[in-house]
């Protein structure tokens, strides 16, 4: 994605999509109370538009910036593209669309009129139910089925889970403690029917967090994988957390 504020131009990856903000990671970080506008660009190609304010913002230095990414939590302040909404009811699980509240600690706007106030970072101790995240891929030629068939992929049970496990590491971002990562300890994966794809066809991971120990030392996610809107795969992950 691309964004711009001031003069000041930045590029990022995206994470945590829905259809009041994102969360992205970039190099470039812009404070808290900062107006953006962007574009995402979409699997299809398509850039879809947004105008957006900062609600919170990481910004990493020394050994620290080489284990993880600068970020920012962003609100949008005007309904974003339609082919951005789409993407998200076509690619997300709807029972994720449906259960996702329309607001976030993190990205609550200010009253109109006052000083916008500094939003405190994802913070670890404020892990919480219904976390969820998003990892995608584009098939390529290197997940062909076969010389004989080089048009054609096959979602392995390897590819779906390091997509999960993605999907799973991008819900909790920020929520963990430092130089921390999320560690799978089991995984129930089911493949379903349909999983010979053509090439360049996008995948999309889902990843909720549907339950946590009483210590917060163990999170579980309900998954699943999908394409061309139809659900490939259904998973449950159950990780904990490990020193980087």
């Amino acid at each position: 994605m691309d964004f711009e504020s001031g003069g000041r131009r930045g590029t990022g990856v995206t994470a945590n999509l829905s259809e009041t903000g994102l969360h992205l990671s970039s190099v470039a970080v812009f404070g808290p109370g900062t107006r953006l506008a962007g574009t995402v660009r979409l699997p299809s190609g398509e850039d879809a538009s947004f105008v957006a304010e900062v609600r919170w913002a990481r910004k990493l230095r020394g050994a620290d910036a080489l284990a993880m990414q600068n970020s920012m939590g962003v609100e949008f302040l005007e309904a974003p593209a339609p082919s951005y909404l789409e993407f998200l009811r076509t690619h997300l699980d709807p029972s994720f669309a449906a259960a996702r509240p329309r607001s976030d600690p993190a990205v609550v706007a200010p009253a109109r009129g006052s000083t916008p106030t500094p939003a405190e970072p994802r913070t670890a101790g404020r892990l919480r139910l219904g976390l969820d995240g998003l990892s995608t891929l584009i098939l390529s030629a290197t997940d062909a089925l076969s010389s004989e068939r080089p048009r054609e992929c096959v979602l392995t049970a390897a590819r779906a889970t390091s997509l999960l496990e993605d999907a799973a590491a991008r819900a909790v971002e920020g929520f963990l403690p430092e130089r921390s990562r999320l560690v799978t300890v089991q995984l129930e994966l089911g493949l379903l029917g349909g999983l010979v794809l053509p090439i360049g066809t996008t995948l999309a991971a889902a990843c909720r967090l549907g339950a946590l120990s009483a210590d917060g030392a163990t999170l579980t996610f309900e998954g699943s994988v999908s394409a061309l809107r139809r659900e490939l795969a259904k998973a449950r992950l159950t990780s904990t957390i490990a020193p980087l």
